[in-house]
C-alpha cells in the first residue's frame, strides 16, 4: 500500500468515526438565566451536563443574599460540593456543607439544546426541605431544614459544548502514517 493510500484510508476512517458520534452523547452547558427567589435573591451559574448519560462533569452556582428576609447567599461548585440527580433529567440537587440548592424541570426535562423553564417552588412545611420543586435551604440543624426560600422564576439555557479534540489514538494514527512516509522516502533516497 502506498503512503498516499494509507493516509487517505486513515483520514477517511477518522472522519467517519467522528461523524458517527451521536449528537445526544455530546455534553451541554446549562446556564441559569433570570433566576429569582421569593425573597428577592437571585441565582447565577452553569452546569456541564450530558442528558444521555445523566452525568454532570462540572458546575458552579452562586445565590445572593435575600432582600426581604436576610437569608445569606451561598456558592455551590464541583470543587467544594456534591450533587445528585434523583429523578431522570428533571431534578438536580446541589449541596455544599451548609446548604442545598434544587432545580426541577418536570414540565420540560432537559434533553438537548434549548431553553428549559424551571418549575417554581412552593412552600411546604410538612416536607423535609420545607419546599417543593425549585428552591434553596440555607441552613440545617442536623438533617432538619431551618431557612428556606423558593425559586419564583427563571430557566436553564442549554447549548452544546464544543466537541473534544481528536483522541490520542487518532493522533497516533496520523503520526504513524507520517513516520511511514518518512521511512519510505528515506529508503527510496538511500537506494538511489
Amino acid at each position: 500500500m502506498t503512503p498516499h493510500r494509507l493516509i487517505a484510508r486513515l483520514s477517511g476512517i477518522t472522519a467517519l468515526a467522528l461523524l458517527t458520534l451521536p449528537a445526544s452523547a455530546q455534553n451541554l452547558k446549562l446556564t441559569l438565566t433570570n433566576v429569582t427567589f421569593n425573597d428577592g435573591a437571585a441565582a447565577t451559574g452553569y452546569i456541564d451536563y450530558n442528558p444521555t448519560t445523566n452525568v454532570i462533569s462540572n458546575y458552579d452556582f452562586q445565590t445572593t443574599d435575600g432582600t426581604s428576609d436576610g437569608l445569606l447567599g451561598s456558592e455551590y461548585s464541583s470543587s467544594a460540593g456534591t450533587f445528585s440527580i434523583p429523578f431522570s433529567n428533571s431534578a438536580l440537587f446541589f449541596n455544599n456543607p451548609n446548604s442545598l440548592l434544587v432545580f426541577t424541570c418536570n414540565s420540560n426535562p432537559i434533553t438537548g439544546p434549548g431553553t428549559f423553564k424551571l418549575d417554581p417552588g412552593s412552600i411546604d412545611t410538612s416536607g423535609s426541605f420545607l419546599f417543593n420543586d425549585s428552591g434553596e435551604v440555607t441552613s440545617f440543624v442536623g438533617s432538619e431544614a431551618q431557612n428556606t426560600r423558593v425559586i419564583s422564576g427563571g430557566e436553564f439555557v442549554a447549548t452544546l459544548l464544543p466537541v473534544p479534540e481528536a483522541s490520542t489514538v487518532v493522533t497516533f494514527a496520523f503520526l504513524l502514517s507520517g513516520g511511514v512516509i518518512f521511512l519510505r522516502r528515506r529508503r527510496i533516497s538511500v537506494a538511489n
